[in-house]
């Protein structure tokens, strides 16, 4: 590599981290003040810039805002990812062992409220609702891929949304019941994991 490739990584990697510290500033606000009450001043003071240099990295707040759900979505693409290189009983071990770890993430308040708040914000921007709807059907598009064509599954389609319905409706129990610990749900978790990824649509094992 030449001085002016190396130069030109460093650069960009100096780049990436300002607009991580804005997006990170952005999660921070929103979980105390919401998207929508949260300014252009207040994400300055939390990242430590100045209100010229976020306007450096972005035109406007609701560019911030989308781009703080893209990299939020980007997480679950990691995850399908990973599903798609596996096979039959992996992809069940898999899907445990990530709803497990989701649980003990949204067990955090602040990642549980960002959760929220990000579905509240899709309410008030159209931007943003555009961004989640299209990420959710390529999403169950590759889950239905998975499920019929990995797992021999009927009714893929159903199957999948009950799915979506159960893991995105934990962030909300956790919520309303914070005494539902992980560890008590480990149980039931795998059942229900079990029954919607087993061709008999009978769970066929426990842990």
């Amino acid at each position: 590599m030449n001085v002016s490739e190396n130069q030109d990584d460093q650069s960009q990697s100096r780049h990436r981290s300002r607009i991580d510290q804005v997006i990170d500033a952005a999660a921070a606000c929103s979980v105390r003040k919401g998207f929508h009450a949260t300014s252009i001043s207040m994400l300055a003071s939390e990242a430590g810039m100045s209100v010229g240099h976020i306007y450096h990295y972005f035109a406007n707040k609701s560019a911030i805002v989308c781009a703080l759900v893209r990299r939020e979505l980007d997480e679950a693409n990691k995850i399908v990812a990973e599903l798609e290189t596996l096979e039959g009983d992996e992809i069940l071990d898999h899907m445990k062992a990530t709803i497990r770890e989701a649980l003990m993430e949204h067990s955090d308040p602040f990642k549980s409220l960002l959760f929220q708040e990000i579905h509240a914000e899709a309410f008030r921007n159209e931007e943003v609702a555009l961004i989640l709807r299209e990420f959710d059907t390529q999403l169950r598009r590759k889950f239905q891929t998975i499920f019929e064509k990995k797992l021999g599954l009927p009714d893929a389609r159903e199957r999948v949304e009950m799915l979506f319905a159960f893991f995105h409706g934990l962030p909300s129990r956790r919520f309303r019941n914070p005494d539902a610990y992980p560890e008590q749900m480990r149980s039931a978790i795998n059942r229900m994991l079990t029954f919607l990824v087993t061709p008999s649509g009978t769970p066929t094992t426990t842990e």
